[in-house]
């Protein structure tokens, strides 16, 4: 017994191009070949046999044609140039046209528009003067060219310009302008042009002719169209009347002939010098590209054009034949069209021989197409069932075909009465379907960041693609000890909660270990077990517990009947949750029914997905909230490491989000188009937070330098003991003495008292210069210098216990034999530290940096750190401090920051920069500064002004703080427009409440601060 599939496994589905896979061929299909072939032969030899007449017949009568063509045409063409040859003899006897004053020239003005508009083609007319005077009166007919050319006003219809020549003066040049009625609309002044009409060839063939002359078609330099100047002397030589005729008009007419749309229509003279072709367009195109006013039959460069164009000079005229080119076969005639035996003008007509016999041929395919309809019959009618057969599997291999591109968008349309064909049809619809959602659903998931939109996607396409009511997700706790529920839905009852509804989940953590009363609870099942849990009637189920589900679904009279619970399992083969739906509906009945052995693997698929896609979404997120703790980590490191820093690192970005959040809210003036998305708003905190972690490469006791001879120990104890050696060296003084004058006593005591009072005083003057302070006035400076002569001797030898940095400091400096007089106070070789740089900090200096380099790394010269000006610092120092942020620009370049924190480097980097460009390290200004970056030189400066946790520096009260802020605003440090915004929205005093002593907070009149217009159109958001 043979299989029922055998008709279609014998069935065989050649695809075009194919060949027959055994050669051989069925008797139905031989007999249908040789009735075709029979058929076609028949109807091939009647159809060439009726093309053949009817191209003939279709010859002679295109012949007849384009010779009624070529009489229209030289008819036309007398047609045209009779009015205006009329029109120029007439002028020339008028009385004073040649003697009329240059003031009365414009009497003629009427006259000569009368001309133009009964003749639509004539441009201009023109009186050309024997002194070089000149009148030429335009119609512009809407030329946008003459228009823009001459500088028409609105509603000109007519322009007379003007030459008058006066000898020994500049000629006048003049462009008057009337309207359709000839009023006058304005008159212009020009400047001479250098026009002179006696120059033009027209002018001299005319003075040359005691006749009416005519040129050669040229292109018009005003207007660009092709033309003739037919022109004739005035009486006594006094000047030539000259009109211009355009031929567009007969490009028309010539139009007109053109039988088919390749029908190439030209006049020409006997030169090739093209008067006027059907196709205007491309002889200008022709002539702008060649910048020549003459057009020759050649230029246009078609070949049978040219092939007509030899024959006019063989003077094979008159007779229709066939030429052949490059591109093919023309039917083609020439004819004469001149009653002048001097002057010749020719029309060419040429038509392609395909376009001509274009019905001849359709009524051969025609012919054919009955032939190969009858033939089609015979075919069909005996292929008829298997092409039914063969084409629905035909459809069904394309659907394939597409689905194997990924193509879902065309539908599936299987037209067939076969049973296994529908059912085949139906399994690759199915199939498609599948295919679509879950490619779909993939790339929403791998879309998708949110952790609940995640959730929410994964549940309503498995609702959507089961028909359930509803369903759940439960997450695995962190600890893996409890299944918490993260989202519910029920579409039937109107339940949603959890997920991206808000509306917070009241379940208590269900304990993995949980059974009750020796039941398996069904969420758990699946967990434990790592298996799909399936039940078609929950109500007559007996081992498993779904207390906990009717509890979450039912409502009134609403019942939970179906159950599917699919296990989340992540690429760890690791339970992290579990996917349950509730009741399944028929989509023609909605009755509930079972999942189903399709539905249950649909769903796992999409768990499997799913599980994917919130292990990567709990992956991202451990990453990131790791690499927030290795940020906050550097910063907290930073505000530990010196007290003098305090908690600068975390406040900074307090201050930070506040005004940013506050300039993004903004909708008015220059914030109005900043917005700072989520992503931006986390790139801010992390440039907030590692805006100092350069600081890490700054010494501790160049950070903590609180004093001006502090170095990793505050050297006054070091001048304390010279006075003290000072102190003793003048008690010494005086017991030699009274040893020696003991008669002296009272005088040697005064001596010495005076002198430990001084010393006293030098010391506690010293002591004070070493704290520092706003300013140090010059007296003060040599009041150091002098007291720094003073000497002492060492009787130990300075090198002994020396470090080798410190030797190498001294090597260049000789040793002094002790015992050795030393100054109180001293600047010493050894005291200037070299660069470990060697010199240059910046290398190739990619980044830019222009700070200004001190030569030495440091300097520890006792009256140089004594004498600093303002603060505790010497150049060197502040130097090392300010290197902070370039070391932060350098480490933070060095991270491999994703895109979406690409600008981490430039906002941390960028928060002593000032906006006149005077800050460091770059001395960006105004404009290379976005609006974070501003915003985070404003957060900076605001922390340190208030900080309490310093304990070189007493904090600012608020008042104060604000106060400054205002100055540096003024000064052009920082954005003014931020510091109103800092001020009026009121984040200053919300951060001093939370962050600032009660003591510091007092009261800020911040009108006497807000500027009273803030410019709206400043762009600010770059």
């Amino acid at each position: 017994m043979s299989s029922p599939l055998t008709p279609f496994t014998q069935l065989r589905i050649r695809r075009p191009g194919s060949s027959s896979l055994n050669g051989s061929y069925t008797l139905r299909l031989s007999i249908s070949s040789l009735i075709s072939i029979l058929l076609i032969v028949l109807g091939t030899v009647i159809t060439w046999y009726t093309y053949e007449n009817q191209k003939k017949d279709t010859l002679k009568t295109t012949g007849e044609i384009f010779e009624r063509a070529a009489a229209l045409t030289s008819q036309n063409i007398k047609t045209m140039m009779g009015p205006v040859a009329a029109f120029i003899n007439l002028s020339t006897q008028l009385e004073n046209i040649g003697t009329i004053y240059r003031e009365e020239r414009l009497d003629l003005l009427p006259y000569f528009v009368q001309a133009l508009r009964n003749t639509p083609w004539l441009a201009n007319v023109a009186v050309g003067y024997s002194n070089g005077d000149f009148i030429v009166v335009w119609a512009y007919r809407g030329n946008k060219q003459l228009l823009e050319q001459t500088g028409a006003p609105e509603g000109a219809a007519y322009l007379v310009s003007l030459i008058e020549r006066d000898p020994g003066k500049l000629s006048d040049e003049h462009y008057i302008f009337y309207d359709e009625d000839l009023n006058l609309i304005s008159k212009i002044n020009r400047y001479y042009s250098g026009y002179d009409p006696r120059n033009r060839p027209w002018y001299q063939q005319a003075m040359d002719s005691d006749f009416r002359i005519t040129t050669a078609p040229y292109s018009f330099a005003s207007t660009g169209q092709i033309g003739i100047t037919t022109a004739k002397r005035l009486p006594e030589r006094r000047g030539v009347v000259a009109a211009d005729l355009v031929m567009d008009s007969l490009a028309g007419m010539l139009q007109n002939h053109q039988l088919t749309d390749s029908t190439q229509v030209v006049v020409f003279d006997e030169k090739g010098t093209v008067i006027a072709y059907a196709d205007n367009k491309t002889l200008q195109e022709v002539q702008s590209h060649l910048h020549k006013r003459k057009i020759n039959v050649l230029d246009l460069e078609r070949a049978e054009l040219s092939e007509l164009f030899n024959e006019s000079t063989r003077k094979e005229l008159g007779k229709g034949k066939i030429i052949t080119t490059d591109q093919g076969e023309w039917f083609s005639i020439v004819t004469d069209l001149s009653d002048n035996p001097k002057r010749h003008n020719y029309l060419a007509i040429a038509t392609p021989l395909d376009e001509l016999t274009a019905e001849a041929r359709a009524m051969a395919r025609k012919n054919t197409l009955i032939a190969g309809f009858v033939i089609l019959l015979a075919i069909l009618l005996g292929l008829y069932v298997s092409r039914r057969i063969a084409g629905s599997l035909q459809t069904l291999d394309h659907q394939a075909e597409r689905i194997r591109d990924f193509d879902f968008d065309t539908p599936l349309q299987v037209d067939s009465r076969i049973k296994e064909v529908t059912s085949l049809a139906g399994a690759m619809t199915v199939m498609k379907t599948t295919i679509q959602r879950f490619i779909e659903i993939a790339r929403s998931l791998s879309a998708e960041q949110n952790m609940e939109r995640v959730l929410e996607l994964v549940l309503q396409d498995a609702m959507s693609a089961t028909h359930a009511d509803g369903g759940s997700i439960a997450l695995v706790s962190d600890d893996n000890t409890q299944l918490e529920y993260a989202l519910i839905r029920n579409d039937e009852v109107g339940i949603h909660i959890g997920g991206t509804s808000k509306t917070p989940i009241n379940i208590d953590p269900i304990l993995i270990s949980e059974n009750d009363n020796g039941l398996c609870l069904a969420e758990l099942c699946a967990l434990n077990n790592k298996k799909t849990v399936s039940i078609d009637n929950i109500d007559t189920s007996q081992d498993l517990d779904f207390t906990g589900v009717r509890e979450r679904h039912q409502s009134g009279e609403y019942q939970c009947k179906s159950y599917l619970a699919v296990p989340l399992i992540n690429r760890q083969n690791e339970v992290i949750g579990v996917l349950q739906l509730i009741n399944s509906r028929r989509r023609t009945t909605n009755e509930i029914t079972g999942f189903g052995q399709a539905y249950e693997a649909y769903v796992y698929s999409l768990a499997s997905n799913a599980a994917l896609a919130l292990d990567n979404n709990r992956l991202i997120r451990a990453q990131k909230e790791l690499f927030d703790s290795f940020v906050k980590l550097i910063a907290g490191a930073i505000d530990t490491k010196s007290p003098y820093t305090g908690g600068h690192c975390q406040r900074v970005p307090v201050l930070a989000e506040l005004l940013a959040k506050e300039a993004s809210d903004s909708k008015q003036g220059v914030f109005k188009d900043f917005t700072l998305s989520e992503e931006d708003s986390y790139e801010l905190y992390v440039a907030s937070w590692l805006h100092d972690c350069g600081k890490v490469t700054t010494p501790e006791y160049v950070v903590d330098k609180a004093t001006k001879l502090e170095t990793i120990y505050n050297r006054i104890h070091e001048i304390r003991m010279r006075f003290e050696v000072l102190w003793r060296d003048a008690e010494i003084a005086y017991r030699d003495g009274l040893a020696e004058h003991p008669g002296n006593k009272e005088t040697l005591r005064k001596q010495l008292e005076d002198h430990q009072n001084q010393l006293q005083e030098d010391f506690a003057f010293v002591a004070t210069s070493n704290v520092g302070g706003e300013f140090m006035d010059p007296e003060n400076m040599q009041r150091i210098r002098d007291l720094a002569n003073q000497t002492w001797v060492r009787h130990f030898d300075d090198r002994l216990g020396l470090s080798e940095d410190e030797m190498q400091l001294r090597k260049n400096t000789p040793a002094v034999p002790v015992p050795a007089e030393e100054h109180l106070l001293a600047d010493k070789p050894e005291h200037l530290v070299p660069r470990m740089d060697g010199g240059d900090p910046f290398g190739d200096n990619p980044y830019g940096f222009n700070m200004d380099v001190p030569e030495n790394g440091f300097n520890l010269g006792e009256i140089s750190n004594l004498c600093i000006a303002r603060g505790t610092l010497t150049d060197e120092d502040r130097f090392k401090i300010n290197d902070h942020i370039v070391q932060t620009i350098k480490m933070l370049n060095k991270l491999p920051f994703p895109n979406e924190l690409k600008r981490v480097p430039e906002w941390a980097g960028n928060h002593h920069e000032k906006m006149d460009g005077t800050g460091y390290p770059r001395g960006l200004n105004a404009d290379d500064l976005s609006l974070p970056e501003r915003i985070m030189g404003i957060a900076d400066i605001f922390e340190a002004l208030t900080a309490a946790d310093r304990p070189y520096k007493k904090p600012k009260t608020l008042s104060d703080s604000v106060r400054i802020l205002s100055f540096m605003r003024n000064d052009g440090h920082i954005d003014p427009d931020l510091f109103d915004l800092f001020l009026t929205s009121g984040i200053y005093r919300k951060y001093a409440e939370e962050h600032l002593r009660p003591e510091q907070v007092d009261d800020v009149d911040i009108s006497a601060y807000v500027r009273s217009a803030i410019e709206p159109d400043k762009d600010i958001t770059h």
